[in-house]
């Protein structure tokens, strides 16, 4: 029983780490509608922005850094519009005039066009890719993700808690009862009798 109860706490504590993790993500959205820690922008890939990238597979989780400077030959992450929508994507840049950047995107036809960036819409160039959880965070911050993996099980922690709060109420309201009833003093039988003149 104690193996059991020291593994539902150990599970509480990830869903309420992951929980806070996620609620995080979606308080700090930026403008563009991306997570941003300070300096660090968390970037999901996806089947919107897959092919945008060098080396990066779908389903990744970047944490790009952001940067002061940026040179000719540079791979930069920035924002571009896609059917209305801000998305990140990666371009080399190939020449920089009157201090924007301009790189060779890639227009919604498919098109190489030279696209010029000032330095709102570039995110940096440093980045950490971590594996596959990209598609974790794209599930954890989708609406129903957020309903089955975030609020369903701090759900189930709370009613576990009421309940277990619930217990330790009536055991300790039966001891004290028990106890009340166990410090009653035995008093022997008055003999009025005794009390007569």
């Amino acid at each position: 029983m104690k193996v059991v109860k020291v593994l539902w706490h150990i599970l509480e504590v990830i869903i309420i780490c992951y929980v806070v993790f996620i609620t995080a993500c979606i308080l700090f959205r930026n403008g563009y509608g991306y997570t941003q820690f300070g300096p660090m922008t968390v970037v999901t890939v996806n089947d919107v922005n897959v092919n945008d990238f060098e080396n990066i597979s779908n389903g990744s989780l970047l944490l790009i850094k952001d940067s002061n400077s940026f040179k000719v030959d540079d791979e930069v992450f920035y924002y571009d519009i896609r059917n209305q929508k801000y998305i990140v994507v990666s371009d080399r840049i190939v020449n920089i005039e009157d201090g924007k950047y301009i790189v060779d995107g890639v227009n919604e036809n498919n098109e190489v066009v030279q696209v010029k960036l000032n330095n709102k819409k570039i995110i940096g160039k440093n980045y950490v890719k971590i594996g596959i959880l990209g598609y974790l965070v794209d599930l954890l911050e989708s609406r129903i993700g957020f309903l089955l993996l975030v609020i369903l099980p701090i759900f189930i922690v709370f009613l576990y808690e009421l309940i277990q709060f619930v217990i330790v109420f009536r055991t300790e309201k039966n001891s004290v009862r028990n106890s009340g009833n166990n410090n009653t003093k035995m008093v022997d039988k008055v003999n009025y009798d005794d009390d007569i003149i």
